[in-house]
């Protein structure tokens, strides 16, 4: 089996399902969620096999998968489109491949998919029931999410955003993903957008975590000016690590690896919600429990 090239496949059935739920399925509301699971779940099943590869591979530390093919070229560089899983990877593809798809199944059930439509729906408000009275007893006979179909599209979306992070081969295509995420986030936090606390929520933490992407770029922008690339095998190579040890930061007396390193650091704390940057994750609620599980993860 050829694994360099079915690594491909991982990120872009989500990608390819966001594509056709946001053009022609999103009123459909059985096939939006179809399509989102089928996708998730074409991604989870490329996914095991590339982890069953690995684990199955005595020397696969020495050997990762890599495929990548010419994206852009500028004067006499050439920026790479690639896909690699070493060991690492693998074990962050079993994680993500099972979260992505147990989100997309719970989702359904989440948004009452299959139970009648409360007369009280508006869209962009949170699900709330209609009033049903049976046997002199009333209750509450649970609404379907107007906005369904949006959220498989966006949940998709983000999905393609992390499994590209995840088996990208390159700091400039983790960079791509990682941005995605953050718009998916904010769509995903603000998605009922009526309420003004979900649409401030979302607009705190896209600020918050724009601040510690701007420094993320920073550390590509400084470690590309370093070395000529954004390539994992050049960057981590030891000749390089190195080479940028014993160069100087010019800041706090660091090494240009320890700057970059530290510039890299503080784009992750952004997005995980670390100390300092930490004060937009418990707002982040405001949206369906599935996206908090999305985020988490």
């Amino acid at each position: 089996m050829n694994y360099a090239l079915i690594i491909w496949l991982i990120p872009l059935p989500p990608l390819l399902a966001f594509t056709l739920i946001s053009l022609f399925t999103g009123q459909k509301r059985a096939l939006s969620h179809s399509l989102a699971i089928g996708a998730a779940a074409l991604s989870w099943l490329v996914s095991m096999l590339i982890v069953i590869h690995a684990v199955g591979t005595p020397l696969f530390t020495q050997h990762a998968i890599h495929s990548q093919i010419a994206w852009l070229t500028s004067g006499d560089q050439t920026f790479w489109l690639g896909m690699q899983v070493d060991a690492l990877g693998a074990l962050a593809l079993f994680f993500v491949s099972w979260t992505v798809l147990m989100i997309m199944i719970y989702s359904t059930g989440y948004h009452n998919f299959g139970q009648p439509t409360g007369e009280a729906d508006q869209p962009g408000l949170p699900p709330h029931g209609a009033k049903q009275i049976v046997n002199g007893v009333s209750h509450t006979v649970p609404s379907v999410e107007p906005l369904y179909g949006r959220f498989f599209a966006l949940a998709s979306l983000f999905a393609f955003a992390m499994f590209l992070l995840v088996v990208s081969d390159n700091l400039l295509t983790l960079y791509i993903g990682w941005e995605i995420m953050g718009l998916c986030s904010y769509l995903l936090i603000g998605f009922w957008y009526a309420k003004p606390s979900a649409r401030d929520a979302a607009v705190k933490a896209f600020i918050t975590t724009r601040v510690g992407d701007v420094f993320m770029l920073l550390g590509l922008v400084f470690l590309y000016a370093q070395t000529g690339s954004l390539q994992y095998d050049v960057i981590f190579s030891t000749a390089t690590i190195q080479t940028l040890n014993t160069l100087p930061g010019g800041i706090f007396g660091l090494s240009a690896a320890g700057l970059a390193g530290l510039l890299l650091f503080i784009g992750v704390v952004g997005k995980s919600a670390q100390w300092p940057l930490h004060v937009w994750l418990p707002d982040a609620m405001e949206g369906p429990t599935p996206v908090s599980a999305m985020i988490h993860a």
